[in-house]
């Protein structure tokens, strides 16, 4: 019998042909999936666990300002403490076409006209447990 090597599915599920499905092989992996996912999910569309999720994308038709950037970090901060307790969120970044937000409190100017309409999520987080700090970039 062979012996499968990995923890859980990598989402989306793709065809592998040594263990039928990709496999996450790592813890870090593993997280940085769960994290995603978090981010992703709109709050009600898990089952069992309504309040479940950042809902990052009701956000998208949303003014590209500080406000919300902090609204965001915030929503990300709370559920992550409450779903990812094992996480510290070290400082989470957003990006448009104007510039680059930071909960750190530090703001950049970027040039105009790339990446119109266009916002990126960046979380800085580590876990203890590893002893690693990592980086989660999302397309929004």
């Amino acid at each position: 019998m062979k012996k499968i090597k990995g923890y859980s599915a990598a989402l989306p599920l793709r065809r592998d042909d040594e263990h039928g499905y990709t496999l996450l092989e790592t813890h870090a992996d593993i997280i940085a999936q769960n994290l995603k996912n978090l981010v992703l999910t709109q709050p009600g569309e898990r089952i069992m666990i309504p309040d479940f999720g950042v809902g990052i994308k009701k956000y998208i038709f949303e003014q590209n300002d500080q406000t919300v950037f902090s609204e965001i970090a915030s929503e990300i901060r709370l559920q992550v403490g409450r779903f990812m307790p094992f996480v510290d969120i070290l400082e989470v970044r957003l990006a448009n076409s104007e510039m680059i937000w930071s909960d750190s409190g530090q703001h950049e100017k970027r040039e105009t006209g790339k990446g119109l309409n266009e916002v990126s999520l960046g979380i800085i987080y580590s876990v203890p447990a590893l002893r690693e700090e990592f980086l989660l970039q999302v397309q929004i």
